[in-house]
């Protein structure tokens, strides 16, 4: 589990959530000190939808309470006591993507601070899959197909996420009973405390599929996902620890690299 990262097959890599996360954070230069120019890049469409779920939603939520409260300060200080630390992480995400984009992270005047944060949000958006072929399950899912064209099109954004209990995974499930039996019979590995819960989740799937109803159990295992989602002929790419474990049940390549801060 913590050999080396084994040799790229088919110069292929997988982007998983986090490593976007950093490509977003950094830029083509982050990605061309960690990736060779001859390696065929690719993330997957679950991949997307967390970002759309995740990153995404945060950053529409916030642009509205923006728009609502008499200054980006006042936003600011209201998303800080109401939101938990993965929501205060999404919009320190976007002051670094204002910054890349901007001189200038913060601005008083609520009109100037709305343009950035919709400009922060276009860049994302366009950047997320720039030179990347995005592939595996959920291509369809409706959140995944949602089209983001401006500010007019967060509040429906916001209404179809809040309309929707967690993403449809039973076909999935279904379809890869054999690798998550795999990750069932690997239970010792799980034994670090950090894991324990991704493997009950994934046991109350295997003992109930219906279990995939709730979101607790639904959002917690999307590290699952994208190690099985991803095709055994490349090499996943992350700064995420737990791909050690899952890629190791797998057989799967991986190449877990540092997060820069």
């Amino acid at each position: 589990m913590g050999s080396k990262p084994k040799k790229i097959k088919e110069n292929r890599v997988i982007f998983d959530t986090s490593f976007q996360v950093e490509r977003l954070k950094h830029g083509k230069d982050f990605v061309a000190r960690n990736i060779g120019p001859k390696e065929e890049k690719r993330s997957l469409f679950f991949v997307l939808y967390e970002f759309k779920t995740g990153f995404l939603r945060s950053a529409f939520d916030y642009y509205c309470l923006v728009s609502v409260l008499a200054s980006p300060a006042d936003a600011l200080a209201k998303w800080s006591d109401r939101f938990a630390p993965r929501e205060l992480k999404n919009i320190m995400l976007i002051e670094s993507v204002i910054k890349r984009i901007s001189e200038k992270v913060f601005d008083n005047d609520k009109k100037t601070h709305l343009r950035k944060l919709e400009a922060a949000i276009n860049f994302t958006i366009s950047t997320f899959d720039t030179d990347l072929e995005l592939m595996g399950d959920f291509s369809g899912d409706e959140i995944v197909r949602f089209e983001v064209f401006g500010e007019s099109s967060y509040q429906a954004f916001i209404e179809l996420h809040n309309s929707r209990k967690a993403l449809p995974q039973k076909a999935f499930w279904e379809r890869n009973r054999i690798h998550l039996d795999k990750f069932i019979e690997s239970k010792k590995l799980f034994s670090d405390q950090k894991y324990e819960k991704m493997f009950d989740k994934l046991n109350s799937v295997k003992i109930d599929i219906n279990k995939l109803d709730n979101i607790n159990v639904n959002r917690g295992i999307g590290d699952a996902i994208i190690s099985v989602d991803s095709p055994k002929g490349g090499t996943i790419v992350t700064t995420d620890k737990i791909y050690d474990l899952l890629c190791g049940i797998l057989d799967k390549n991986k190449v877990r690299l540092i997060a820069k801060t």
